[in-house]
């Protein structure tokens, strides 16, 4: 399948997602969000799954020194996060990022928008009805 970059600080969500993603067939690897860029310059990946640190902004740094590498230029960026606060995110996104997911996400879901990204699949729907606007309609 696809190889996919993490960078998830917090220990159980990064166990979660690598495990799903690795029963799925893909080889996955990891850094903390320092250490990604080391990891995808030399050896790009298909897809870098970030996960929003609140008040970080080594994460816009990160988006964008892919965005301007051409060899990652256009490799699918996957934000997950706490939509605490819409600006960071929609700073994010501005930078490059493809796609956010807000946690708390289901599994399914999380499949369905991975395997969008890597057009593996068609555009993926949300188990439930979102609660929130869609972050265009933010701030």
């Amino acid at each position: 399948m696809a190889t996919i970059q993490l960078a998830v600080g917090d220990p159980d969500l990064h166990e979660l997602v690598a495990l799903h993603l690795e029963l799925r067939g893909h080889d996955v690897r990891s850094a903390d969000v320092d250490a990604t860029w080391g990891a995808l310059a030399p050896s790009p990946a298909d897809l870098l799954v970030l996960h929003k640190a609140p008040a970080s902004t080594r994460h816009v740094e990160l988006v964008e020194r892919c965005r301007q590498h051409a060899p990652l230029a256009t490799m699918p960026i996957l934000l997950v996060g706490v939509r605490s606060n819409d600006v960071e995110i929609a700073d994010l996104v501005e930078a490059g990022v493809d796609r956010f997911i807000e946690i708390p996400f289901s599994l399914r879901y999380l499949t369905a928008t991975i395997a969008e990204l890597l057009g593996l699949a068609g555009p993926a729907t949300p188990d439930e009805a979102p609660t929130r606007p869609p972050l265009a309609a933010c701030g």
